[in-house]
């Protein structure tokens, strides 16, 4: 199978994926058969993990995800106060099966076929941004803080091309 079906059988099937920019081009993974959800329970556990040496490795042979900041501090002893549990994972990796490497001139179209609106779908409106804003603000006055960063989440579909075959 060509790079150009394989881009629309994934676009087609949903199936989640991974696009990583490296210096020329793309790397896209998917096909993931395994999914760790880490906690302060298993977080050492997974660290210590020993990779036998093998002679053969395959493209696949990775683990891709993230560690939270407050799983990493409390690694290292630094308590922080409690949370508000927004039911998002301190940290989450993922085995891709499949890669396929995509060269620099990969580019996205608007998925117009679906009729999906233009406009970018948002997790959160103004009026929470400014609440929360706002509620920070005063933990930056009273010293409490030093720093706060407000992460939104924008989404919208898009249809994969792959030029140059």
């Amino acid at each position: 199978m060509n790079k150009k079906n394989y881009l629309d059988k994934i676009n087609d099937s949903n199936k989640p994926f991974v696009i990583y920019k490296k210096a020329k081009g793309f790397d896209l993974y998917t096909d993931f058969s395994k999914k760790i959800i880490l906690n302060n329970r298993n977080i050492k556990e997974f660290l210590s993990i020993k990779f036998k040496f093998k002679k053969n490795y395959k493209n696949t042979d990775l683990l891709i995800g993230f560690f939270g900041y407050e799983l990493l501090n409390n690694l290292i002893d630094i308590k922080l106060p409690k949370q508000k549990s927004i039911n998002f994972p301190r940290g989450i990796f993922y085995k891709p099966e499949s890669k396929i490497s995509l060269k620099e001139d990969l580019i996205f179209q608007s998925n117009k076929t679906n009729k999906i609106d233009k406009n970018f779908k948002i997790n959160i409106n103004q009026n929470s941004y400014t609440k929360i804003f706002n509620r920070f603000k005063k933990k930056i006055r009273s010293g409490e803080t030093y720093q706060i960063k407000i992460c939104t989440k924008y989404k919208n579909k898009s249809k994969l091309i792959y030029k140059n075959f």
